[in-house]
């Protein structure tokens, strides 16, 4: 069975750091805290992690994290060096394994937090703004970002992709998680502020500058407005058929989640089966994968040649640490 190791607070929860830490978001770590941090991130993920040769090589590696060590020459926050991880661990290409500030580090931020207020998406390589959280500002969705506190959107989206984790080369989870997590993640690379300068290209082709005022993060959810006939669903899986004259059916799936897939498949399948013809769509946006077993159940029937997938690999006893959190479902996929 695959396994993935998720390095949740590794090398960030700074043992030195204590609990009564008053400042935790400002305070500074010396070159020679950062580098014990770094020496015990780096050890533990050849001890532990199961596939961390995948998508690179030991001598890359290796040197990827000499050039780290090295380049640690000044003091840095705990945010700051938190980033640094980000982009180093970015080159094992597991979108399970990642980094993310201390529990201290929240529970210091918690209410205080004024973060960027708007969601994005991602169109042929483009920021548009997909909500705004700022009153009377709703006539700017859809438009086109052309810049952040004076940051051009491509410097943005080169920066954004430094720090969030991948699966293999692919560029789709990439793309997901910075829209899904945007607010975060600019945070992450700039810190908070009060308010946040953007310019924009409108719809009609008007280009204006906004000031937004910073605001507490929101979920970010996937659109998933349809009305469909004959409607199944369960968690994160939706059955139906968009039209009357029931030819178009759609199976909707944000998610591979454990249960109740085989059923809404199974019926579904059954449905279309008993029709002259039908065409369908697999709605796979924002899809973040999950339970393998439930995808590749899909693929029985939709495929008719007989297929295999191999997730097998040689066995590797991998190594337990305090510094690392693999949680039931990195276990699975």
């Amino acid at each position: 069975m695959l396994k993935k190791f998720q390095l949740l607070s590794i090398c960030l929860s700074f043992v030195f750091l204590g609990n009564a830490q008053k400042d935790i978001l400002n305070k500074k770590f010396s070159p020679a805290q950062l580098k014990g941090d770094l020496e015990i991130l780096v050890s533990d993920m050849k001890a532990c992690h199961p596939g961390l040769y995948e998508y690179t090589s030991p001598e890359i590696f290796d040197s990827l994290a000499n050039a780290f060590e090295n380049g640690l020459t000044d003091s840095l926050t705990q945010d700051e060096f938190h980033v640094q991880v980000r982009k180093f661990i970015r080159v094992v290409g597991c979108g399970h394994t990642a980094a993310k500030p201390s529990a201290e580090w929240y529970k210091a931020l918690k209410g205080k937090a004024t973060l960027i207020p708007i969601h994005v998406f991602l169109h042929k390589g483009q920021l548009f703004v997909r909500e705004v959280f700022d009153d009377g500002k709703d006539s700017l969705i859809g438009s086109r970002i052309i810049s952040v506190d004076g940051v051009s959107t491509d410097k943005l989206l080169t920066e954004l992709k430094s720090i969030t984790g991948r699966d293999g080369v692919g560029e789709t989870m990439v793309n997901r998680n910075i829209e899904r997590l945007f607010q975060t993640y600019y945070m992450f690379l700039n810190g908070m502020s009060s308010d946040y300068s953007v310019k924009l290209e409108r719809n009609d082709g008007q280009i204006v500058d906004i000031t937004l005022e910073g605001k507490v993060p929101k979920r970010y959810i996937t659109d998933r407005s349809y009305d469909l006939l004959d409607e199944m669903e369960a968690p994160s899986i939706k059955f139906g058929f968009i039209d009357s004259a029931r030819k178009v059916a759609l199976i909707d799936l944000d998610g591979f989640l454990p249960k109740g897939y085989k059923k809404i498949y199974r019926k579904a399948f059954k449905q279309m089966a008993s029709m002259d013809s039908v065409n369908l769509i697999l709605d796979l946006r924002g899809n973040g994968g999950g339970f393998f077993p439930n995808g590749n159940q899909l693929l029985r029937y939709l495929m008719t040649d007989r297929f295999t997938m191999d997730f097998s690999r040689s066995r590797k006893k991998s190594m337990k640490s305090k510094h690392l959190k693999l949680n039931f479902i990195s276990r699975l996929t």
